[in-house]
């Protein structure tokens, strides 16, 4: 057997080998270990993503380990950080995850949370606002917490930036979300929310030919002549 066809042999039985260090690593993960995690991504390419992403949720929605959801949570971002838009498919879906963790009890997991939406909300296709519409919409549900709501509407105006003309569009969804995502909450948590849901708005209406769609030009059309105020001809009559 030659050494390129031994080679395509081992080759799945050792993406299999890895996967199953992996499988183990995230048993006892560690921040420090987030690292491992891109260097198989990018040993075995994007088609390692699937599984790496379950094993992601996983230990971002373990309750009884905070250090494993907090590490799990700083290979999300590095994970956006290396391959960025090739790998929002497959941590896309794990927005909601992010969104409850952003109020955790752990510091550290509320600020990695906040930090690995909003690096994935940075590469985020503009074609994928709409996608992103519903779980950001169940963010600002009146049962979440605010730390949730507020990532959300931060979500949301990041969103105004990166995609204007897509927000602009959904705009007749998003304001009625608004005011009923922050009627719940206490006077301090209002105002947290108020200023992403206004800064938001403010970023779509701000500059109209950047977010308005293209509109046909009206056809000028001639305007009338006004009389003419020459004197009207005379009418009198010759003498006899």
């Amino acid at each position: 057997m030659s050494a390129a066809a031994s080679s395509e042999h081992l080759a799945p039985l050792l993406r299999t080998q890895r996967m199953s260090a992996v499988a183990e690593l995230f048993k006892k993960l560690t921040v420090s270990d987030a690292a491992e995690i891109v260097k198989v991504v990018k040993t075995d390419g994007l088609s390692a993503m699937p599984a790496v992403a379950a094993e992601l949720k996983t230990a971002i929605e373990n309750a009884a380990a905070p250090d494993a959801r907090e590490a799990a949570l700083v290979a999300f971002g590095l994970l956006v950080a290396e391959f960025g838009a090739k790998a929002e498919p497959y941590l896309f879906p794990l927005v909601p995850a992010l969104l409850e963790a952003a109020a955790d009890k752990s510091a550290g997991v509320r600020t990695q949370a906040t930090s690995a939406a909003t690096a994935l909300f940075a590469i985020l296709n503009p074609y994928s606002t709409e996608s992103a519409l519903p779980a950001l919409f169940d963010g600002m549900n009146q049962a979440k917490n605010w730390q949730t709501k507020v990532l959300a509407l931060n979500l949301l105006a990041d969103m105004a930036k990166t995609a204007p003309i897509q927000v602009a569009s959904c705009l007749h969804e998003i304001v009625p979300r608004l005011t009923g995502g922050s009627s719940a909450c206490v006077p301090t948590c209002c105002t947290r929310l108020k200023l992403p849901a206004e800064r938001m708005i403010c970023s779509c209406l701000a500059s109209p030919p950047q977010t308005a769609w293209p509109t046909p030009r009206s056809r000028s059309r001639p305007r009338p002549r006004r009389p003419s105020s020459a004197p009207l001809p005379s009418t009198a009559t010759g003498t006899s």
